[in-house]
């Protein structure tokens, strides 16, 4: 995705600059920007980050109720696991009396079936159901009236930690949501009558006048009524480059303005924003996929209650009409307790999934949870974003085309060299294109922004005008026909391409493009290769240039111009095909990572957002560690079943 470097005004001394807009869009009114330059600094207009007026700083101390409420579970297994640990150590390495011994598997109990008791206890009086928990708090119990401390203690340490790891899974959601609420500003500069005023986003009604000034983020869904900007709205919709916004135009709430200020009619309410119905999207995405996971929970309570009668009758029958031993036959209730347990079927599992979680881990792919590490092996279907996740989310340079009296270098050298002082995304892939090719810059002067158009300056004693055919035109300059087939051949192919020239003629095309990653068709052959029978890429940018771009990965179907409402739809009805893995990296993702059998964020690309819904993260952003992990999630499936069986 688009950085925010991408944004950053560079300082020029002496230099009058233009509101600049894309460079191949159409013919815009001219529309000048004076702006101060002191000692090289961009004089940038004041952000107020005055709260609103009666807003009162939070300076309440941190809740405890909540913080226990959040790590108290964790808290719990770790000290059970910890006074287990001192009283089976203890005696070989203190000469400990038996009652300190005893007290620590008390110690242990308390701390590892406290939250399980009271659940249990409150689910029996208050609810008449009989739970697992009871299940559990029972065989424990009765592990301790056996003498078999120690036992009883594994299994509370065991199942209080399964409880903490489902704890902090259902935390996920708030986290997530949290993290898409984030975007959003929590305050707004009203202009009303000519007057400013900070109000907080939730206060503002529809028809308001809000100011966004360069740097700041979209505050609200409106339209732009004055002002000419671009927009990084990569975070809504997934577009790879800022996009150009004038009078007229739509903006979403939690975009980033790049450069010039604009007035915004607000057209959505807070609560009503495209950013506002992705957090809705995200919370119901998670919460039926909770459900889904949770499907054997309507049986948990007649399933305890007839694991229970029958560990009654095991231990009954034998004492009464067998007169068997009362400790033996109690003893063998309590392990069919134990046995029968849906918890004791997942306990067979861990030294094969712990040991595929560590290989993982050392492998750059992280799983949030065992169950994540056992699903990805079910995938039969693959749907991937294209911005930041097959591609690197910023413009390159593709192309550079001599036409006229310049060679390659030269072109370059002077169109990045005008192109130095602009703040655009194709200026950038310019100015960097050229230090990679270890080109150096010329001095230009006399810098000019044209909106809509492209740039003029001053360089080697020439003026430079790199841009579209209506720069050229106002120069004076026709644009050949060679020129404009090469131009429109470039697009074609899903690239962004402009003129380069002096005021005797077109010198040569230079495009820039959203380029793949170079393991992305890698990755694609690879899972092909595992069998998986559908390959699809989604995204927000235009269906032209999606085709484009993804035309040499092999995937089997591409969807542009989606938004993630779209998205999370289309996920929804792949998922009745079979297992889905979706695979993204920004916050437009976030539904469709939420709704998937599997989310896959990327690490380093990902957002906050995504990073939290996702079930995995590829911490290297390397896409060949996917199908990796397809594979040892499936090598990890047959040592299990070989394990249970």
């Amino acid at each position: 995705m688009v950085g925010e470097e991408a944004h950053r005004r560079r300082p020029v001394t002496g230099v009058t600059v233009e509101a600049e807009l894309p460079l191949d869009g159409g013919s815009r009114p001219s529309s000048a920007v004076s702006v101060p330059f002191v000692d090289g600094k961009v004089l940038q207009p004041p952000v107020s980050h005055t709260p609103p007026q009666g807003a009162v700083p939070d300076s309440s101390p941190p809740d405890p109720g909540a913080w226990w409420e959040q790590w108290g579970l964790a808290v719990g297994a770790v000290l059970c696991w910890a006074f287990l640990a001192a009283a089976v150590i203890a005696p070989h390495v203190l000469s400990l009396a038996p009652q300190v011994v005893l007290a620590l598997y008390v110690a242990a109990y308390i701390a590892g079936g406290t939250s399980a008791t009271v659940n249990a206890l409150r689910l029996l009086f208050t609810e008449r159901t009989v739970s697992i928990d009871l299940l559990m708090i029972t065989a424990a119990a009765g592990a301790a009236y056996l003498g078999s401390w120690e036992e009883g203690a594994i299994l509370l340490g065991l199942f209080s930690t399964s409880g903490a790891l489902e704890h902090y899974a259902l935390g996920r959601t708030e986290r997530a949501v949290k993290a898409l609420m984030d975007l959003s500003p929590a305050v707004a500069t009203v202009v009303d009558n000519g007057v400013e005023r900070v109000t907080p986003v939730e206060q503002l009604r529809l028809g308001d006048t809000v100011l966004v000034r360069p740097g700041e983020r979209v505050s609200v869904d409106g339209t732009v009524l004055a002002g000419e900007t671009s927009v990084d709205q990569a975070a809504i919709t997934g577009e790879s480059v800022p996009v150009a916004k004038k009078v007229g135009d739509s903006v979403f709430a939690g975009t980033i303005n790049s450069h010039g200020a604009i007035h915004v009619r607000v057209d959505r309410l807070h609560q009503e924003s495209t950013l506002a119905k992705i957090v809705q999207f995200v919370a119901q995405a998670q919460a039926q996929k909770s459900a889904t996971q949770r499907f054997t929970d309507r049986f948990e309570g007649a399933y305890a209650i007839g694991v229970i009668l029958f560990a009654l009758l095991v231990g009954v029958i034998p004492i009464v009409f067998l007169h068997e031993d009362v400790d033996a036959a109690v003893y063998r209730a309590i392990t069919l307790l134990v046995v029968v347990s849906p918890c004791a079927l997942v306990i067979s599992t861990p030294a094969a999934t712990l040991s595929a979680l560590a290989n993982a881990a050392r492998n750059g792919v992280l799983f949030k949870g065992s169950a994540d590490l056992e699903k990805i092996g079910e995938t039969r279907i693959v749907a991937f974003d294209k911005t930041g996740t097959l591609t690197h989310g910023t413009p390159a340079l593709t192309n550079v085309e001599p036409l006229g009296t310049w060679d390659e270098q030269t072109l370059l050298q002077l169109a990045a060299s005008a192109e130095n002082f602009s703040e655009h995304h194709m200026a950038r892939a310019m100015v960097n294109g050229a230090a990679e090719r270890q080109i150096p810059l010329l001095e230009a002067s006399s810098f000019r922004a044209v909106p809509g158009k492209g740039v003029m300056a001053q360089v080697a004693g020439q003026e430079v005008l790199v841009g579209n055919t209506l720069l050229f035109a106002d120069a004076g300059v026709a644009v050949p026909a060679a020129a404009e087939q090469l131009a429109d051949e470039l697009r074609d192919a899903g690239r962004t391409a402009v003129f380069a020239g002096n005021r005797q003629g077109v010198q040569g095309v230079l495009a820039v493009a959203d380029t793949l990653r170079p393991d992305a068709v890698t990755a694609i052959r690879e899972l092909k290769a595992l069998g998986i029978s559908r390959i699809v890429v989604l995204t927000g940018d235009h269906q032209r240039l999606a085709d484009a771009v993804c035309s040499e990965l092999g995937v089997d179907e591409v969807r542009g111009d989606m938004l993630p409402e779209e998205k999370l739809r289309f996920i929804e009805t792949l998922e009745q095909q079979g297992p889905v893995t979706m695979v993204g990296d920004g916050v437009n993702d976030a539904p469709a990572l939420a709704i998937a059998s599997v989310g896959v964020a990327m690490g380093g690309a990902g957002t906050d957002v995504a990073l939290e819904t996702a079930d995995v993260v590829l911490m290297g952003d390397d896409l060949r560690k996917l199908p990796y992990a397809i594979e040892l999630s499936r090598r990890t499936r047959r040592t299990i079943r070989q394990n249970l069986a």
